[in-house]
């Protein structure tokens, strides 16, 4: 594994075994989920050896392992990562790498601005000791990679990224994010209100920072608060909604769905097809001949 200026995916995801042509997709992903948030998988092929130099690490990131292990000292703390663990990576620290083994790792790796970082959390001081993560973490951050190559929008991103951070967060530090956030059923109401209204109002430009801005809470707060209440994730909320305004139009007589997926803020039509499926059961073609008969 390596930060820094190794932040770099290496064509082609080698394993011991033999890997889907889809993980080795997967493994080509260096994207830009949300403004000042990058996730990638990076593989690291280096074989076993002595600590690498130190460096100091130029921005705020969370590294979760897929495979393989690696001995991280960090601030002059020696740890071994292996799957199903992670770590955050502070800006200005110091670390090195040692590698006991030769067949090397792989890794999710989320950088952040520091803007990004206190959008996300509300404020950007991360805590330093590895933790282990839950089967769902693990899931959760391969998902992303794959929902990233398929095609989703920031606003989906940005709250899968927001919850995995905050919980980690959580885990590592009870109460960190969640000591501030109003303790009365009046002020989580409010929020709950807020984000219907924002969403409601305009599905397709209602970021998650807007809403938690309006809010003046973090993006994890908003969305924790919001699932606690409701039972549903508010990127799930904003896609029924937009569902619903697409089986308005669709109703209307409106037969360009490329086109509309495009007004409706997904990321094209094959997009907005997956959500509506998912939401009701069948196609955006389907519905046009079952509601109007075309």
């Amino acid at each position: 594994m390596a930060s820094g200026a190794g932040f770099a995916i290496d064509q082609g995801m080698r394993r011991a075994s033999r890997v889907t042509d889809s993980v080795q997709e997967m493994a080509e992903i260096e994207v830009e989920a949300m403004p000042g948030v990058t996730i990638l998988v990076h593989e690291c092929n280096k074989p076993r050896g002595d600590w690498s130099s130190a460096q100091l690490i130029d921005f705020h990131g969370l590294v979760l392992v897929r495979r393989g292990g690696f001995k991280l000292r960090l601030d002059g703390q020696d740890e071994f990562i292996g799957p199903s663990m992670a770590f955050f990576e502070g800006l200005g620290a110091e670390y090195q790498i040692q590698h006991p083994n030769d067949d090397g790792d792989t890794t999710t790796m989320v950088k952040f601005t520091e803007d990004a970082a206190v959008r996300l959390t509300g404020d950007a001081d991360f805590p330093t000791r590895p933790l282990i993560t839950e089967g769902w973490i693990d899931f959760e951050h391969r998902r992303l990679i794959a929902d990233l190559h398929r095609g989703i929008d920031g606003f989906e991103a940005e709250e899968t990224v927001a919850r995995l951070v905050g919980v980690l967060i959580e885990a590592a530090a009870p109460g960190r994010v969640t000591t501030k956030r109003s303790s009365t059923e009046d002020g989580h109401r409010r929020i709950v209100d807020l984000v219907r209204e924002a969403v409601a109002v305009d599905p397709v430009n209602s970021s998650l920072a807007r809403v938690a801005g309006l809010a003046g809470r973090s993006i994890f707060h908003v969305s924790r608060t919001f699932r606690m209440h409701t039972g549903m994730r508010l990127s799930r909320y904003r896609n029924s909604v937009r569902t619903s305004v697409a089986l308005q139009r669709i109703e209307e007589g409106e037969t360009d769905l490329a086109g509309l997926a495009t007004r409706l803020g997904f990321t094209d039509q094959a997009h907005m097809t997956r959500v509506i499926r998912t939401e009701i059961g069948v196609t955006p073609a389907r519905i046009r001949k079952m509601l109007t008969n075309r």
